[in-house]
């Protein structure tokens, strides 16, 4: 899979070698092994317009949205 949009809004390398890219159509992963995009997904399912991604010390993704507030990423997706 490619990028879903071309309006990207964010881009973050975290510190576990993870390459992650925030667009006005949601969140995409870079799967190194395969060379594509995954699309994650939020629980309800929505794809909000993600504004900035943010690491924290304890390596934890931040996700801001636009109308979906903040969200967490975790290694299976996107939670809480």
């Amino acid at each position: 899979m490619s990028i879903l949009d071309n309006n990207v809004t964010s881009i973050a390398s975290t510190t576990r070698g993870e390459l992650y890219i925030g667009s006005s159509k949601g969140l995409m992963k870079y799967d190194y092994s395969k060379d594509h995009f995954i699309r994650l997904r939020f629980p309800d399912g929505i794809q909000p317009r993600v504004t900035s991604l943010f690491e924290c010390p304890d390596g934890v993704l931040l996700i801001s949205t636009a109308g979906y507030g903040i969200a967490e990423a975790f290694h299976k997706g996107i939670g809480r």
